[in-house]
């Protein structure tokens, strides 16, 4: 973290995230106003990445703390879970919180081996169909009165592609049937 192109008050700042102090901590620290530091991410790449570096000590440091209280945190969750008296809110965060911690991902996945294109000989036709550029869309589940409430425009598609309903779905379902008219007895 030596830079020579940060001020005192930077390199302050830097330190005092780097030992685990807030932004506005630091900031007040500093004698500086928070937006200050703010400022700084957006016009000086060298405070960017020194703070990036410090931002990264801190949350270093906050996990070691973390883990040196980690056994005692599983005991007090096995006294919960184990307690019949125990309120059942407290239960089921306790739960939760073992099941989470659980189906955590893995710190590290390394990285899937490309896998060769196979090619189809004219005597073997390619049975693999291409992969659409997101899911099918369920046009039939998203207008049909008997199922849930239609999305809103600025809602999350449905089909799943992570995208606004108007920009992805909205334009590809088809139009409702026209009501007719009841028949004269």
């Amino acid at each position: 973290m030596e830079t020579t192109s940060l001020t005192d008050t930077q390199e302050h700042v830097l330190a005092q995230i780097s030992a685990g102090f807030t932004i506005r901590a630091a900031a007040s620290s500093a004698g500086v106003h928070r937006n200050t530091i703010a400022y700084w991410m957006h016009t000086s790449p060298d405070f960017h990445q020194a703070f990036e570096e410090a931002e990264t000590t801190r949350a270093l440091l906050k996990r070691s703390e973390a883990e040196e209280r980690l056994d005692a945190a599983y005991a007090a969750i096995d006294r919960i879970l184990a307690n019949p008296d125990a309120p059942t809110g407290l239960t089921l965060k306790a739960a939760l919180a073992v099941i989470d911690r659980a189906a955590a991902p893995l710190p590290h996945h390394p990285a899937p081996q490309p896998q060769p294109p196979s090619v189809a000989t004219p005597a073997e036709p390619s049975t693999e169909s291409p992969q659409p550029s997101h899911p099918p869309v369920p046009t039939a589940a998203l207008h049909n009165p008997a199922s849930a409430t239609k999305p809103g425009r600025n809602d999350l598609c449905p089909c799943g592609s992570g995208r606004k309903y108007k920009r992805c779905c909205l334009d590809k379902v088809p139009p409702a049937a026209p009501l007719k008219p009841p028949a004269a007895a």
